[in-house]
């Protein structure tokens, strides 16, 4: 699971973890090294992260494990930045209640992208021998898919150095943990290592993907069809594994944002087979779930978009979706909502068969394999998707209110049209109109070889009285 390679001219070594596929903790083992909690717990990866009084291995700031403070703050670290994760995914800021575990690291390297080190000295009041010059480093970051990225560096390095590689390696937030002496990556450091007391462990392939993403009681859960090693569709630019989630991120997104309790089955490229997606939504407890995809067929002239409901189920919430995928403008099919039987005489897909009461819609957006259909899909992927929220919204009779918008630029003023600088009658116009007798047209010309018209004459003539 440890690769080493060079990273922005610097020599590390480097885990990769899903949260999703690999079992991610803290550990805490006062007196004990990185390497005997590593071992202790059978995990595949073990890393020194927090700091600690080494004489004792115990950590200093706080360590949150199993869902509980083993560690108590103290004052100064209070403000520090922990490694920590909540609802099945990671995250780098001050643990909330409910947090499943924390490591304290300080300063952050980066947030939302951005170097912040210098802001995170300030505020974490850390001693010079920590940011001032060249060290063996420690760090774990987080990717914008929410994979988990934890580097050692085997070269001496400065923390921007090190700021740089997380950056590489695709991370949008990072975190400094304890290094010097202390940075440690076991197995590949193996055979030395000081007492931390705790401990960042990772299991290979032994993580919970049996978990909803989202809401713990969601009343709709998004289903991104397809993903990780199964593509679904493809042509014309598009795969459909990567649009269904663009899609359902997107909708999950504004759902929370009008208040919808909802989750997902995947926010990564994960595979999820049939049993377990299933699964996820019939346990969910949810009333609804929207299935996403984006179809092909062997034919090049097939295109529009359809919802397939359950034969259970009467397709009034699969008719209202599709009347306002019509209405942003994606055609649809000449039979744009039906149920489909098996040879069984129940329901033929298993988002249907194996969801339980969930009333499970499989929502196709149009045909990749059609290039019109691509072309729009491309497009106005996001038109398409808002149009799903709105329409959940009118069938649930929940208040809808529209993505916000950047403010518009203000209008410029319109420059008049100028016509009679240099007109042989310039001078007697202007004089007309100082005198209040004519005031041109409203665009500002005169238009001056145009002839009056009797209304015209008349409001001059008028003037003159």
């Amino acid at each position: 699971m440890i690769k080493t390679s060079k990273v922005n001219g610097v020599n590390v070594a480097c885990v990769i973890a899903d949260p999703r596929k690999d079992d991610i903790a803290a550990a805490v083992g006062l007196g004990k090294t990185v390497k005997e909690l590593g071992q202790a717990a059978g995990a595949t990866v073990a890393a020194n992260f927090n700091y600690a009084d080494t004489s004792n291995g115990v950590p200093i700031g706080r360590v949150i494990e199993g869902g509980k403070t083993v560690i108590g703050d103290i004052a100064k670290t209070v403000p520090r930045d922990e490694l920590y994760m909540l609802d099945g995914a990671l995250h780098i800021g001050k643990a909330p209640a409910g947090a499943a575990w924390a490591l304290q690291g300080s300063p952050p390297l980066l947030r939302d992208g951005k170097n912040v080190i210098d802001e995170g000295i300030k505020r974490d009041q850390l001693g010079v021998d920590i940011w001032q010059g060249s060290a063996y480093r420690l760090a774990a970051g987080k990717t914008a898919a929410g994979n988990l990225v934890v580097v050692r560096t085997l070269d001496k390095v400065t923390l921007d150095a090190l700021a740089g590689v997380m950056a590489a390696l695709g991370c949008k937030d990072a975190l400094n943990g304890d290094g010097g002496g202390s940075a440690y990556l076991w197995p590949s450091d193996n055979g030395w290592g000081r007492k931390m007391g705790a401990a960042l462990l990772i299991k290979e392939g032994q993580g919970n993907m049996s978990k909803l993403i989202g809401d713990s009681k969601p009343e709709l859960v998004m289903d991104p069809g397809h993903g990780g090693t199964d593509p679904g569709a493809s042509g014309n630019g598009i795969v459909e594994k990567q649009m269904t989630l663009d899609i359902s991120l997107y909708q999950y997104n504004r759902f929370r944002e009008l208040g919808v309790k909802v989750s997902l089955t995947r926010d990564s490229d994960i595979s999820l087979d049939s049993t377990l997606r299933s699964s996820l939504v019939k346990g969910s407890g949810a009333k609804y779930c929207i299935s996403n995809h984006i179809n092909a067929a062997p034919s090049a002239s097939a295109s529009g978009a359809e919802i397939i409901h359950s034969l259970f189920n009467d397709g009034k919430l699969a008719k209202t979706i599709a009347e306002a995928l019509r209405l942003v403008g994606q055609t649809l099919r000449p039979t744009a909502t039906y149920s489909r039987k098996n040879d069984s005489g129940g329901d033929y897909y298993y988002m249907h068969r194996l969801t339980g009461t969930v009333t499970t819609l499989i929502v196709e957006y149009g045909f990749c394999s059609n290039a019109a259909d691509a072309t729009r899909l491309k497009a106005n992927w996001q038109a398409y998707a808002e149009s799903v929220v709105k329409a959940y919204c009118e069938f649930t009779a929940r208040k809808y209110t529209p993505p916000a918008t950047s403010t518009p630029e203000p209008e410029q003023p319109v420059k008049p049209v100028d016509d009679i600088t240099g007109h042989w009658a310039e001078v007697a116009i202007r004089e007309a109109q100082a005198a209040g007798l004519m005031s041109g047209f409203p665009d500002g010309s005169w238009r001056p070889d145009e002839p009056v018209t009797r209304a015209q004459l008349a409001a001059v003539l008028s003037r003159l009285k």
